[in-house]
């Protein structure tokens, strides 16, 4: 183990201590009661069976039977303690990712890799699991044994003892190489397992563009070479391992016959008693069974502390565009003061003035690129500006805990997002339960009440994963029920009627601003019938404001 493991480790187990210490304590009793199992074997051969002692014997006998089921008592109980430990930080862990997730910021989550984040979510946790299973229920146990019994071994014989132990550098040494060579192919698989869960997430995702393009064969080729180069890294994998777990096993049984040629040569010398040799090698009998495991268990605790390493990497890095812990209550005015914003080295928006303020309505038109979309995530707080402020009811977002704030608005995306569910799962999603007076009148405003009546359900109607049960129009209407329900004091529309026929726009956007005429409004589109009814519009250029026009302008809308 490198620093960075152990310090690794030891946070993992941070908010255990107490439990940790008392599952330590219960595997050295564990291993401390079969301590005296090869002394007790030594004297029953040495004195009991020559002084013809039945009695000595079976109790001599007795003891190492309850002695022996004394330990596995323990063993069970050392092992629900140690299992509960593992299973909680593990638990806790997952939270912290999950967290983690919630807090990356828009840049990072939209360029970052699905397949490798989820990975890392759940599968590296489960190699995590696996690992501190294996250090708690086998290493510890293992290693406290291997010392107990290497005072047995020096007690009996202090000679034979540093014959076996000569052997220990070469142990290391082997474990250590081939510990290198076992990582190597370990990376080489969660490498190609990255790539195959990538694949299939884009299979999903890309079902219908693969079936209309007729490109099913293609997916199926490209994706079995995936399964290809997988099956090739999980063999070299498990070829590496079993060669770790045979050398070790080899390395073992050679000492073992160390033992034996040195110790029977001891007692034809006369150096030690018959007993004294069957108590040395019964001492090393149960010595070769923790070195086993700990070199059957060794990938699995190194598998398991790489997935530590890159688990903390995501927990720890930090993504957010804002971090501050203030909450206020919004009462809709958000205001942009000399804002530039880019994603490299050059501006998407630039030197931005906005002011939204309560029971107005201010529209942005510009062609596609222009940065309407980036001035909404602005808004949002998904970026944060390169220069420039953005605040809300005059607070800097800075200082602001952005995910409650973001609670007190109501915005509906380009892309209706729904979740798998029902109708009223997703108008409620994110706030508290509500009536179906409430549910219905959103409906209403959103002009979905008479589709969502027609459901087989009505509003307890599952829509499908991401709204597929579903058409454009009605995910759409949906968004816009779900964004005012809570009538929100901040309204962010970014193109809200995509979906919807020319006739249905106007009235919608209409009933929307009747719903909530205290409500700041942010409403981007490019449809005249929806900015003809703004209290102000903007028009976005190269990411500059080059026009302003007021609702009591006489100057039209320029195209």
């Amino acid at each position: 183990m490198n620093v960075t493991a152990v310090l690794h480790y030891s946070r993992f187990y941070r908010s255990h201590k107490g439990r940790l210490a008392l599952g330590m304590t219960l595997s050295l009793l564990q291993s401390f009661l079969l301590l005296p199992v090869p002394i007790l074997v030594g004297v029953a051969i040495d004195q009991s069976i020559p002084d013809g002692s039945t009695r000595s014997l079976v109790l001599l006998g007795t003891v190492i039977v309850l002695l022996t089921a004394l330990s596995a008592l323990v063993s069970v109980w050392a092992s629900a303690v140690t299992s509960g430990v593992s299973t909680d930080a593990v638990a806790g862990l997952r939270s912290s990712s999950i967290e983690r997730l919630m807090g990356m910021s828009r840049k990072a989550y939209s360029t970052s890799n699905p397949g490798s984040v989820h990975d890392q979510v759940v599968h590296e946790s489960e190699r995590v699991q696996d690992m501190a299973s294996a250090v708690l229920d086998q290493f510890l146990p293992g290693t406290v044994l291997i010392i107990g019994l290497a005072a047995v071994l020096a007690s009996l014989n202090l000679q034979i003892m540093f014959v076996t132990f000569a052997f220990a550098p070469v142990i290391y040494l082997a474990s250590r190489l081939l510990g290198k060579w076992v990582v190597r192919r370990i990376d080489r698989y969660h490498g190609a397992f990255e790539t195959f869960s990538r694949g299939v997430l884009g299979v999903l995702r890309s079902m219908d563009l693969i079936r209309i393009q007729g490109a099913e064969e293609i997916e199926v080729a490209e994706k079995q070479a995936i399964i290809e180069e997988l099956s090739a890294a999980s063999k070299s994998r498990d070829v590496s391992v079993t060669v770790y777990f045979v050398t070790q096993q080899a390395l073992v049984a050679i000492v073992g016959s160390a033992v034996l040629i040195f110790g029977g040569v001891s007692v034809i010398r006369g150096n030690m008693t018959l007993g004294d040799l069957i108590s040395f090698y019964a001492a090393f009998a149960m010595l070769r069974g923790p070195l086993s495991t700990l070199a059957q268990e060794a990938p699995t605790v190194i598998e398991g502390l790489q997935s530590l390493d890159r688990i903390y990497r995501l927990v720890e890095t930090e993504e957010r565009p804002y971090t501050g812990r203030r909450r206020i209550d919004l009462h809709g005015g958000v205001a942009m003061q000399n804002v530039s914003f880019g994603y490299a080295d050059e501006y998407v928006v630039r030197d931005i003035n906005l002011v939204l303020e309560p029971g107005t309505v201010v529209g942005i038109i510009g062609p596609n690129g222009a940065g309407k979309s980036t001035l909404v995530n602005l808004v949002l707080g998904f970026y944060r500006p390169d220069v420039g402020t953005v605040v809300a009811d005059g607070e800097p977002y800075d200082n602001l805990d952005m995910s409650h704030l973001r609670h007190s608005m109501g915005v509906v995306p380009q892309q209706p997002l729904l979740r798998p569910g029902s109708v009223r799962s997703n108008i409620e999603y994110g706030g508290p339960p509500l009536q179906d007076e409430e549910i219905n009148a959103a409906l209403v405003v959103a002009g979905a009440q008479t589709f969502v009546a027609d459901l087989a359900d009505g509003i307890d109607t599952p829509v499908g994963e991401d709204g597929t049960f579903l058409s454009g129009g009605q995910r759409q209407r949906l968004a816009i029920a779900r964004a005012i329900v809570h009538r929100p004091p901040l309204l962010v529309l970014d193109e809200p009627t995509n979906h919807l026929d020319r006739d249905s726009v106007g009235v919608v956007v209409k009933a929307i601003r009747n719903a909530v005429p205290e409500a700041a409004i942010l409403l981007v589109s490019h449809r005249d019938e929806i900015l003809r009814d703004v209290d102000m519009l903007l028009e976005l250029k190269d990411g500059l404001i080059v026009s302003t026009t007021t609702a009591d302008s006489a100057v039209p809308l320029e195209r």
